[in-house]
């Protein structure tokens, strides 16, 4: 992003705070649930804005090792810190129209590049010396005279997430863990009873372009049974596909592959809470496209089952499956495209954050994941929670073997106030094998990639505020 707009928008987020300041200076009033009510000389004390101060600290410091390669004898060990920062204000101008403008900012400590977990130097998206700006939009409500209807326009957050504190399967602006995580989007949504219609268009970080609509139905709660049932159907064009001369790196900024013309996703999903069981499943079919006479034809599918036992104890198991492509060659592409996914139930083969070795795979990927979370204390402000994962290839190189490793992690989390402020002391190994091995590395890169274990150690701060 130019550093001259990023001046004018700063300097004009300093002006308006200015202003707000003057304003506020005359009269202020603290609102209910936070915030400060601005009245203005010769208003009506009802009919003043609402500022909000919001914004998010998350710092880590992380020692790993083979995190790009499985190979001890290459070097890629690394001890560094890294620094989120984000701070923005909403503003409710009335009971109509709200704004959001944030600033963000990611980087390593004592360096000018960005958080890069697999080492493969991407272009960052935004520089990482510099803010950028996060998030930059207004919501309309009651649209057009209509209370249930309501409109967003401009940078915001994306999530379509089946489970709450879970990221989406399919559309997800923190997906790669990228500076920048609001998508330049339209979205608008209108409630009917029971189910909530979201239309939404826009452009992603590829600069490819989506049309989506989502539909949600959430009926009333009958005692502890909760039901939700989500779908959407999306169509994605002029979308970015792996740079055939560099079909190894995993880099999302690799904006030197092919354009597909269009990628048509049905999705639909269900999350069921019955007693003390939480039943979940997800899905999709993809068809389109891609060009030169070759269609798209992927699948992917996750589902699970959690016990929450004796109220501190969780136990839970879940499979997943993204199809692979076997024959590059034939004019069905059959892997499953969900570079936009924001799946990191493990730090090191999923992570947006720490790890994603599934960001080397188109799709291709089978795997069985087994957790244990306990809370050690009656107010579970410290938690142990730990998970193991098989990993397999759905469609391995010729000759090789689908299985690509396993992963076992271990996190210890201690809310130090009843505020969002939690420290987190996490590890993860992963033992790669012999499917592993045979991927694809990025050209030119002098990597050989190795079956030796992988493993990340971190310590991480979070300040929500």
């Amino acid at each position: 992003m130019a550093p001259r707009p990023l001046v004018l928008v700063s300097t004009l987020v300093i002006l308006s705070g200015v202003a707000a300041a003057q304003d506020a200076a005359s009269s202020p009033l603290m609102a209910s649930g936070g915030g400060v009510v601005e009245v203005k000389p010769g208003g009506l004390q009802g009919s003043g804005r609402q500022v909000y101060i919001q914004g998010l600290l998350d710092l880590d410091f992380i020692n790993s090792s083979n995190l790009s390669d499985g190979n001890s004898s290459f070097s890629d060990h690394r001890s560094e810190g890294w620094i989120r920062a984000d701070l923005g204000t909403r503003v409710s101008i009335d009971e109509r129209v709200e704004v959001a403008v944030t600033l963000g900012y990611q980087g390593v400590a004592g360096d000018g590049r960005s958080v890069d977990p697999n080492n493969t130097n991407p272009v960052p998206n935004g520089n990482s010396g510099n803010a950028v700006v996060n998030d930059a939009y207004v919501k309309l409500k009651d649209f057009l005279g209509y209370r249930e209807a309501g409109l967003w326009l401009g940078r915001q957050p994306i999530s379509w997430s089946l489970r709450k504190d879970h990221s989406a399967f399919l559309y997800d602006s923190h997906a790669d863990n990228r500076t920048i995580t609001g998508w330049d989007v339209a979205r608008g949504q209108f409630n009917l009873d029971t189910l909530d219609f979201s239309p939404w268009v826009g452009k992603l970080p590829d600069n490819s372009t989506i049309y989506s609509i989502v539909v949600d139905w959430k009926p009333e709660n009958v005692g502890d049974n909760r039901v939700f049932v989500t779908a959407s159907y999306n169509i994605e064009r002029d979308i970015l596909l792996r740079n055939p001369a560099n079909p190894g790196s995993g880099n999302p900024d690799d904006l030197g592959g092919p354009r597909g013309k269009n990628l048509r996703t049905v999705y639909a999903g269900l999350d069921l809470d019955v007693g003390d069981f939480e039943l979940f499943g997800e899905g999709a079919v993809q068809r389109g496209d891609e060009g030169n006479g070759v269609s798209f034809a992927g699948f992917g599918v996750s589902g699970g089952l959690d016990w929450h036992a004796a109220g501190d104890v969780v136990l839970g198991i879940q499979g997943d499956y993204l199809s692979g492509d076997d024959n590059p060659n034939d004019s069905t592409e059959h892997g499953f495209i969900n570079k936009w996914e924001g799946t990191s139930d493990t730090a090191i083969v999923e992570s947006e954050k720490y790890g994603e070795i599934s960001r080397l795979l188109n799709g291709n990927l089978e795997a069985l994941k087994v957790k244990l979370e306990y809370a050690l204390d009656d107010r579970k402000r410290v938690r142990l929670k730990s998970i193991y994962g098989n990993y397999r290839l759905v469609a391995p190189a010729p000759g090789a073997n689908n299985k690509l490793g396993q992963e076992f992690d271990m996190a210890l989390s201690w809310d130090y106030t009843t505020s969002p402020t939690t420290f987190t002391l996490f590890g993860g190994i992963f033992f790669p094998d012999e499917g592993y091995r045979a991927i694809p590395v990025p050209a030119g890169s002098g990597i050989v990639r190795s079956t030796d274990m992988i493993y990340i150690l971190g310590l991480n701060l979070k300040v929500k505020f």
